[in-house]
């Protein structure tokens, strides 16, 4: 019986073997396709590795980039600085302006307003005169109808 269980045994471990290296033959061909993954994967850091320069030198023209912007909104910031003391200067120079017409008128109109008065003065006398003329003409009308007695 120590002969059949050695031969079963034998047996059996020669299907263990035969599965075991059935196993190692597995392994093997997985540890080749690792392989070919290692490879695509190295590929592949050397492709992210060379996008990582490319975007360094991106990064280093979006700095330049934020530079010149600067370097922009600093002359906006002069011009609207420049355009403001335009405005402030200009509204000071219409308000001057403003203020010599407003005297011209003022002169002008003074002067029109006497001249006015002078009239409104010359009218009040005229017809003060031409009142005082009209009663002497009747006056006198009236001491010629008096002598020639049609009254």
């Amino acid at each position: 019986m120590d002969e059949d269980l050695k031969a079963y045994l034998d047996g059996k471990f020669g299907d263990l073997d035969g599965k075991f290296a059935d196993l190692d033959g597995r392994f093997a061909y997985l540890d080749g396709k690792f392989g070919d993954l290692d490879g695509r994967f190295a590929y592949l850091d050397g492709k992210f590795a060379e996008l990582d320069g490319r975007f360094a030198y991106l990064d280093g023209k979006f700095a330049e980039l934020d530079g010149k912007f600067a370097e922009v909104d600093e002359k906006f910031a002069e011009v609207d600085r420049r355009f403001s003391a335009l405005e402030e200067r200009l509204v000071e120079q219409m308000r001057d302006m403003q203020t010599e017409i407003l005297r011209g008128f003022e002169a002008f109109s003074a002067g029109q307003a006497i001249r006015l008065r002078k009239v409104e003065v010359d009218q009040s006398n005229l017809d003060s005169s031409l009142s005082a003329r009209v009663n002497i003409v009747e006056a006198r009308l009236l001491q010629i109808e008096l002598r020639l007695g049609k009254l």
